[in-house]
């Protein structure tokens, strides 16, 4: 009987509560996105990327958030996905575009799609991380004005975490407004692909890379930018920019792994009609590795390119099989550089070859063992005695280039080395690595079953940076995030991230230890540094924005050497805009400050050539400046 009516105080209550959530109206979950046809509420005109809405203090939300749960209502988990509404308009005219369509994408990675109505105005669903979101124009061939790919301003924004329902009800808070300006292209490059029978060649892949010619009349890469062929074999690229029409193209296209075109240069003027990319079979390499008896050697990395001045490199990687044999594949006719790792000693073999159109070549390399010795090998295990595979571990014997050497499956290293006095090891200095125990040792040569084990594993975490002017309170451009580990600075390239926010902001991912510590840099602003656990305290859990502010002017410590004997100099004088700025000391040191950033420092040293120093150019960790001696 009691089980009876406590079934029906069960049902009472849960159809009271039943009844209540339908009259209290739509929950968060039962929200649609409004569609193109139905009008938006036209965004702030003024909001920008710039202006993006920076979340508030952690105290505020901490606050909020008991205040909320009194009322009933549990605030979301941090990794809750938010929606983006707002406008694009034409960057000429200021007037909307109506049917562009625009792809969002944020960290882990989530993508959105959408497409301005009538007026120009469009709104996401609910599937963004919060963070960094980067927008471009999806091309649709169906519409003739939208056909070839639109600049989108700004690319990216910084979206914050979605804003809470409003205490006491299930209304949800406000979304996200941004103000989208679109560019049409100057011009267009169409490149029609064709199969070797003359056929259009559809999904080819088509590489258009620009530059200029120097003075001598080679081509010098600037960008490079790809496009897949449509069902009509063509590839239509946008081209930016006032200088377009002066501007020298290189253009290549592959198709299914075995096809490649030659490479056609594209010099001014450029004209409308398309250009025509043949595809032919492509060129073959095949690369043999064998020891000095002859037999062949399994696992040696591979790594084919071809140099393009000095910014870009084509390439592709492959590993030897169990006949010591890889095979590259559809190669355009040309030079290329063919380098082998050795297993054993970790150092680099290099080789280059011709290759005329559709032919085939083969690389042999002979890894030779001879006067080698077992200098070091060792086990690299997890916490609980598990072979840990894929650990980069680094060695250097004396007198030698140190060498980057990776776990097997069984989590063992080996190196080969000419006998030396010892072998130096180091594991877990990157960045994302975890922690190992010992990190770094000197151990005699000739040492076997040594053994690494893992300390710490340190889950990642991604977050986004914004920098801030601590007066405008708006994004800093040109800005600069370094993070890095103390502990490590021995090895700092390896120890340390770089991540550019040329808007102002930028997602980051790293392994936050005790030692992380972070440095931002931007023209026209004092440098901001110090531990990143006490950045994250600062500003709060993820998703929160980890917030830097920057103080208006320059500050620099620098050091001063001659470059010819390395020694400290004395005396050198840094002038700006008329006035010093301060001058080295006996060791060679001098701290430089001024309320603007200057332009161009000139440095003035008796014995010494002068010196017209971009401050810009001299980046963290750098500090020295080097003067020339006269002659």
């Amino acid at each position: 009987m009691l089980v009876v009516i406590a079934c029906a105080i069960g049902m009472v209550i849960g159809l009271r509560a039943f009844l209540d959530h339908r009259a209290s109206g739509p929950s968060a979950h039962d929200l649609s996105v409004t569609s193109e046809s139905d009008p938006l509420p036209l965004p702030n005109p003024d909001l920008s990327a710039g202006d993006a809405p920076i979340a508030p203090p952690i105290d505020a939300l901490s606050a909020e958030d008991v205040r909320v749960r009194k009322l009933g209502w549990i605030p979301p988990p941090p990794d809750t996905l938010a929606a983006v509404r707002g406008q694009v308009v034409d960057a000429r005219t200021g007037l909307p575009l109506p049917g562009i369509a625009l792809t969002f994408l944020s960290r882990r990675p989530k993508t959105a799609h959408a497409t301005t109505n009538a007026l120009g105005w469009f709104e996401t669903g609910i599937e963004l991380s919060s963070g960094v979101v980067s927008v471009m124009h999806a091309p649709d061939p169906s519409n003739p004005r939208f056909k070839t790919r639109w600049t989108i301003e700004p690319q990216q924004f910084l979206l914050p975490p979605s804003p809470p329902p409003v205490p006491g009800s299930n209304t949800p808070g406000e979304t996200f407004s941004v103000v989208l300006r679109a560019s049409a292209p100057v011009s267009e490059l169409d490149i029609d692909v064709t199969m070797p029978d003359g056929k259009p060649a559809p999904t080819a892949s088509v590489a258009l890379t620009s530059g200029h010619r120097d003075a001598h009349g080679e081509f010098q890469a600037e960008s490079r930018t790809y496009e897949v062929a449509d069902a009509r074999g063509r590839a239509s690229f946008s081209l930016f920019g006032e200088d377009v029409y002066a501007t020298s193209f290189r253009v290549e296209a592959e198709h299914g792994g075995t096809l490649a075109s030659d490479l056609l240069e594209i010099d001014p003027p450029l004209g409308h009609a398309p250009r025509r990319l043949e595809l032919a079979p492509g060129c073959s390499v095949r690369v043999r590795a064998l020891s000095d008896e002859g037999r062949p050697v399994a696992g040696v990395s591979l790594w084919l390119a071809s140099n393009e001045g000095t910014r870009f490199v084509t390439g592709q990687r492959a590993t030897t099989d169990a006949l010591g044999e890889a095979l590259f594949t559809a190669l355009r006719s040309g030079c290329w550089n063919v380098t082998a790792l050795h297993p054993l000693t970790g150092h680099p073999l290099q080789k280059q070859i011709d290759l005329a159109r559709g032919a085939h070549g083969d690389v042999d390399f002979q890894l030779t063992i001879s006067g080698l010795r077992l200098g070091l090998s060792g086990v690299v295990l997890d916490e609980n005695g598990f072979p840990l595979p894929e650990v980069g571990v680094r060695l250097q014997v004396p007198d030698e280039e140190p060498v980057e050497l990776t776990t097997d499956e069984r989590g063992i290293f080996e190196l080969w080395a000419r006998p030396a006095t010892g072998v130096a090891v180091s594991i877990g200095g990157g960045f994302l690595d975890d922690r190992f125990e010992p990190s770094y040792l000197t151990l005699p040569f000739g040492t076997t079953g040594y053994e690494v084990r893992r300390i710490g594993r340190v889950e990642p975490e991604t977050r986004a940076f914004v920098v801030v002017d601590d007066d405008k309170k708006k994004p800093v451009p040109r800005a600069t995030i370094v993070l890095y580990h103390a502990a490590q600075s021995n090895g700092l390239a390896q120890s340390s991230l770089v991540a550019p926010a040329p808007s102002g902001f930028a997602q980051v991912t790293f392994k936050r230890r005790d030692d992380t510590r972070y440095v931002v840099d931007a023209p026209g602003y004092v440098r901001a540094e110090g531990r990143l656990a006490e950045l994250v305290k600062a500003c709060g859990s993820n998703p929160l924005p980890l917030r830097v502010e920057l103080s208006a002017g320059f500050e620099r410590n620098l050091e001063v050497r001659d470059r010819a004997t390395k020694r400290a100099v004395s005396g050198a004088s840094f002038q700006a805009d008329g006035r010093v700025l301060g001058a080295s000391d006996e060791t060679g040191k001098v701290a430089l400050s001024n309320a603007t950033w200057p332009l161009v420092v000139h440095v003035v040293c008796a014995g010494y050539q002068p010196l017209a120093w971009d401050p810009t150019t001299l980046t963290w960790p750098m500090s020295v400046i080097w003067l020339e001696p006269m002659r």
